[in-house]
C-alpha cells in the first residue's frame, strides 16, 4: 500500500501520521489523520460510518459524534489553507466521501521525505513509546496514542526536529539505552516514560535524557482521572509537550554557553538571544537584540530572528526603559510583521505579532494573531494565556480569565509567564475577585520582584478587601522599584470600558487618602 498521498496542496505521509501543506506540517491529531489516510485510500468511493471509526478507534465503542468532530477539523483544516471545505461529502445515513482534488499515491524514499523531519545541523528530540506498565494490556493504546499525540504536539513548536514515529517506534518494548538510541536516530534529547492505569486513576511519567551525556535533563509524574480517556490524552500530551518545550531550549542554551562566540551560527545566535530576553532587564534585551541582529546578517530571511528582535523592543516597553515609546512600539511591529510574512505557520511568530498590537494600540489585530498562534499550536501556553488576556482587555472578561488560568496551566513556570500573573491579577480585580487578584498579583512580585506593576496591582486588590495598611506597603515598594510610576498610571486606560479603569484606580486612591 502507497504510504504518500498528494493532492492539491497537500500531502498526508501516512507512515509519519503527518499531514503537510506544502513543506510545512499542520496541526491535525493522530485520529484525524487516520480518518484522511482511509478516504484518501478510497477517493472517490463511500467510507462507511463503521469504516471510519475502526481506523482512528480500533476495538473502541466510540459515539458517532466523535467522528463528526475529526470530520470537520479535517473540513477546517482544507477551508482554512486552500478553500476546501466540500472536500469531504457527507452520506446521509452512510458515511464520508473525499471528492477533492485528484489523489496521487506513491512510496516515500528517502530523497522525497518532507524537509520538516528530516535531520538538520540543530539538536533533534525522539520520543520513544511510552510504556504500558499497567496490568491491563488494552492500555497499551493509551500509551501508544499518548505517545503519537506527543509527537505531533512537539513538531508544532519547531524549535527542534522531531523524529518521525516511525523511527521512533521501532524502539517499542526494547529496553534500549538512551545514548545508542541517540546515535542510531541522530537524536540530541530522548523523551521517555510510562503509563500506569489503577482503577480510575492513571499515572504518566515522562523524563527528558541528554542523549551525549545520559544525564536527566527534565522528569516530572503527571496525575489524572481516568474518565474520558480521549481528552485525558490530548490533555497530557499538551502539558508534557508545553513543559518539555521550554527544558529543550534551556539545555541546550547552557550546552551553547561552552562554545566558542565566533564559531555561532544563525541557529545558535537566536537561542543565546532568546536566553537573554529571559534576564527581564535593560542590559539583557540589548544584548539579545544584539544576537538577532547578528543572526539576520547571516541569515536574511530568519523568523525567529525578527521575532526576537520584536520581542526585545517589547521587553524595553514592559519594563519602562524604551527611548521613546512610540519608536520602540513601531520597531517591535515592524520586525513582528516581517516574522510572521516569512514563516506564517509560526506560532511563536504570531504570538509576537499579537504582542505588538498590543503595544500599537490595535487590540482586535493582536486577537486575531493570538488566535491564530493557538490555533497553529494549541500546546503554546504563553499564546493561550495572551489570548486571554486581550479577551479580557477587550470585555470578555470571565472568558480571558479562564483563558489566560489555561495557558498559565499549561506551563506555569515559564519566565515569560511572570506578566501573565499580573495580567490575570488586574483582570480578577476588574472581576471582583479580589482574593484571587492579591493571590496572583502576589505570585507576579515573587516571580519578578522588580516588576512594579505586580506590586501596583497587588496594592489595588488588597484594598478593595479594606487591607489598607498591607496595600500601602505594596505601593510604596512600587514606587521605589520605579519612582514616578504610581503618577504615570493615574492616565492609565487599559480597558474599553471606563468603568473598569476606574475601578482598578479606586483601589489606589483608596489607599493614598487613607494612609
Amino acid at each position: 500500500m502507497a504510504n504518500i498521498h498528494t493532492f492539491g496542496p497537500f500531502c498526508l505521509d501516512a507512515d509519519a501520521g503527518i499531514l503537510f501543506h506544502g513543506a510545512e506540517p499542520t496541526a491535525l491529531g493522530q485520529r484525524a489523520v487516520a480518518l484522511l489516510r482511509l478516504l484518501l485510500e478510497r477517493a472517490g468511493e463511500p467510507v462507511s460510518k463503521e469504516a471510519l471509526i475502526e481506523a482512528a478507534w480500533p476495538r473502541l465503542a466510540v459515539e458517532d459524534s466523535n467522528l463528526t468532530v475529526q470530520i470537520a477539523t479535517l473540513r477546517r483544516v482544507f477551508e482554512d489553507a486552500a478553500g476546501g471545505g466540500s472536500w469531504i461529502e457527507t452520506l446521509p445515513r452512510r458515511g464520508y466521501r473525499y471528492v477533492g482534488p485528484e489523489v496521487v499515491n506513491g512510496e516515500s524514499p528517502a530523497e522525497t521525505t518532507p524537509p520538516a523531519l528530516a535531520l538538520s545541523d540543530k539538536p533533534s528530540v525522539a520520543v520513544l513509546p511510552f510504556t504500558n506498565l499497567s496490568d491491563d494490556p488494552e492500555q497499551e493504546y493509551f500509551a501508544d496514542g499518548l505517545t503519537e499525540d506527543i509527537i505531533t504536539a512537539l513538531s508544532l513548536w519547531r524549535s527542534f526536529p522531531v523524529i518521525a514515529r516511525t523511527s521512533t517506534f521501532v524502539f517499542k518494548g526494547k529496553a534500549a539505552n538512551v545514548q545508542e538510541v541517540g546515535r542510531e536516530l541522530g537524536a540530541r534529547y530522548v523523551l521517555e516514560g510510562s503509563v500506569r492505569k489503577a482503577e480510575d486513576k492513571v499515572r504518566v511519567a515522562a523524563q527528558l535524557v541528554d542523549c551525549e551525556t545520559g544525564h536527566h535533563v527534565w522528569a516530572e509524574t503527571f496525575d489524572r482521572q481516568l474518565m474520558d480517556v480521549f481528552d485525558l490524552q490530548d490533555d497530557l500530551a499538551k502539558k508534557i509537550t508545553a513543559i518539555v518545550t521550554p527544558e529543550l531550549e534551556h539545555a541546550e542554551y547552557r550546552r551553547l554557553l561552552a562554545q566558542k562566540p565566533q564559531n555561532l551560527d544563525a541557529w545558535n545566535l537566536v537561542q543565546r538571544g532568546t536566553a537573554e530576553l529571559d534576564a527581564y532587564s535593560k542590559e539583557g534585551n540589548a544584548r539579545a537584540r544584539e544576537l538577532f541582529l547578528r543572526a539576520l546578517e547571516l541569515d536574511p530571511a530568519y523568523c525567529k530572528a525578527f521575532a526576537g528582535v520584536a520581542l526585545s523592543y517589547i521587553r524595553d516597553l514592559m519594563l519602562g526603559h524604551a527611548h521613546s515609546r512610540e519608536e520602540a512600539a513601531d520597531n517591535a511591529l515592524a520586525n513582528a510583521r516581517k516574522a510572521v510574512a516569512l514563516d506564517r505557520s509560526d506560532s511563536y511568530a504570531q504570538a509576537i505579532l499579537g504582542m505588538a498590537y498590543i503595544w500599537s494600540g490595535q487590540q482586535e489585530e493582536a486577537r486575531l494573531s493570538f488566535q491564530r498562534a493557538v490555533e497553529l499550536n494549541p500546546s503554546h501556553g504563553y499564546a493561550r494565556a495572551s489570548l486571554g488576556n486581550i479577551l479580557d482587555l477587550m470585555g470578555q472578561s470571565e472568558e480571558g480569565i479562564a483563558m489566560m488560568e489555561d495557558g498559565i496551566r499549561l506551563n506555569p513556570d515559564a519566565p515569560n509567564m511572570r506578566h501573565i500573573y499580573t495580567f490575570l491579577a488586574r483582570a480578577l480585580i476588574g472581576a471582583h475577585r479580589y482574593d484571587q487578584a492579591v493571590e496572583w498579583a502576589r505570585r507576579g512580585t515573587n516571580a519578578d520582584p522588580g516588576n512594579p506593576n505586580a506590586q501596583y496591582l497587588l496594592a489595588a486588590g488588597l484594598a478593595h478587601l479594606d487591607r489598607i495598611k498591607e496595600a500601602g506597603v505594596a505601593l510604596s515598594r512600587c514606587e521605589r522599584i520605579q519612582p514616578g510610576f504610581i503618577a504615570a498610571r493615574a492616565d492609565w486606560r487599559p480597558y474599553q470600558d471606563s468603568a473598569r479603569n476606574e475601578h482598578i484606580l479606586d483601589g489606589i486612591r483608596k489607599v493614598r487618602q487613607q494612609l
